[in-house]
């Protein structure tokens, strides 16, 4: 288990844990070796106080507050001078600050940078002082254009052994300032998960969200320009969208595409309809509704069976208002479709092959009114010789209904006959 390591460090250093559970039913948490790495610093003994911290740390259960007790640690054990022996992990630590401030004013001095927080004397100070002047030379290198090296001092800083969450923040900073914004919020997402230091949360949170709305607004942008320009060679203007430079930074350009969208097909403009999905998707959006717009701007345009098959698509999501609007627009488009062919094949001067469409469409699903409109007519033209007769009649009506009943049996009987062979095959 992840606790022996700590465990086995006490009893080599003679020390009963006061605070790590030795039974194992609890789980380890940074907390109970800060409160531990606490007790032995009150008990004057700072050599075990960093040795539980670094062990701590090779666990990866750090902490703000044990960064602070190492600085006291270290501390202590200047003071202390030749009274006590030093510990290895302490000395190890003393030697760590000067290789690493020898780095950070190394990488400064390649770039030119003439560091206003970071100084040589800093090496022979507590850890958290040095961290503290680096943190806002990191700052000051980001907020003067110097981003990169802002980035390459929190990289030394980790690999030196200098896990702290502020150094890690800072390097998200400095990743979505350079526009890196997939590793920046990779790293804002794990540090938003310490859920027991509220106030770095926060800082943190914020920061993050800042960061999402940047990157929104880079990637909209041009976008943006493209979708207007597409309206305006179409020589209209935009219903919803706004210009570039009059975007909110909590608009959702998704859903204003999408307004625009319909906006225009309403418009009886199908085709700009599609022109602006389909920019919106070439440039990255994800949104069902776009695709869902998408199949209504191509079945505007005629273009059945392309709407049909992305609505096919996305009858696989199971979203209860999303799917329901996709359902009711896919039966329309499919009862429009059978009526289209079944029309052809009728002009084709095959009414038999045309009304066995019909026949078929219907008894799949009897509840299509204009299917069975269609069919009847078909029926009557039929029964007059292929002539479309310009009178009605009760007798007429009640004819139709014998035809579409036969027809409904001719067409059972043969699905039956086909099962049955299938069973005997």
């Amino acid at each position: 288990m992840a606790l022996h390591p700590l465990l086995n460090y006490c009893s080599l250093k003679h020390w009963q844990p006061r605070h790590l559970d030795a039974s194992g039913e609890h789980p380890l948490s940074a907390e109970q070796v800060s409160n531990e790495a606490k007790s032995a610093l009150d008990a004057s003994r700072p050599d075990l106080c960093l040795g539980l911290i670094k062990i701590a740390q090779a666990l990866d259960l750090h902490s703000v507050e044990q960064l602070e007790l190492k600085a006291a640690a270290l501390s202590l054990l200047q003071r202390q001078g030749q009274d006590r022996e030093p510990d290895p992990e302490a000395i190890e630590a003393g030697d760590s600050e000067q290789g690493l401030l020898d780095a950070l004013l190394n990488a400064c001095a390649s770039r030119n940078w003439s560091p206003q927080f970071l100084s040589s004397d800093l090496a022979a100070r507590p850890r958290d002082e040095l961290e503290t002047q680096l943190l806002k030379e990191a700052q000051a290198t980001r907020s003067n254009g110097a981003v990169e090296l802002s980035l390459s001092l929190m990289d030394l800083a980790l690999q030196h052994d200098c896990p702290s969450l502020w150094i890690l923040h800072n390097k998200a900073l400095a990743l979505s300032s350079l526009k890196r914004f997939d590793l920046a919020h990779t790293l804002w997402d794990e540090l938003i998960q310490h859920d027991d230091l509220p106030n770095f949360v926060a800082v943190a949170e914020s920061a993050y969200r800042a960061s999402e709305q940047r990157e929104q607004s880079i990637k909209s942008t041009p976008l943006l320009q493209a979708l207007i320009g597409r309206i305006q060679q179409h020589h209209l203007q935009p219903q919803v969208l706004p210009s570039a430079g009059e975007l909110s930074d909590d608009a959702d350009l998704q859903t204003l595409i999408l307004q625009e969208a319909e906006t225009q097909r309403n418009q009886d403009q199908a085709q700009l309809s599609l022109d602006l999905i389909n920019l919106a998707l070439d440039y990255g959006c994800d949104s069902l509704w776009l695709l869902h717009n998408k199949a209504l701007a191509l079945h505007n345009l005629g273009q059945l069976e392309a709407a049909i098959a992305i609505w096919n698509g996305l009858l696989h999501h199971k979203i209860e208002v999303f799917t329901s609007n996709v359902q009711s627009a896919l039966s329309i488009a499919e009862q429009e479709l059978v009526l289209e062919r079944a029309q052809q094949i009728e002009e084709s001067g095959d009414l038999e092959i045309a009304i066995e469409t019909l026949a078929d469409a219907l008894l799949n699903d009897p509840n299509q009114a204009v299917i069975e409109t269609t069919l009847k007519a078909m029926l009557r033209k039929r029964r007059h010789g292929g002539q479309v007769p310009t009178e009605t009649s009760p007798m007429e009506d009640h004819l139709d209904e014998l035809d579409l009943n036969h027809v409904f049996l001719m067409q059972a009987e043969q699905r039956l006959a086909a099962a049955d062979s299938i069973m005997s095959d």
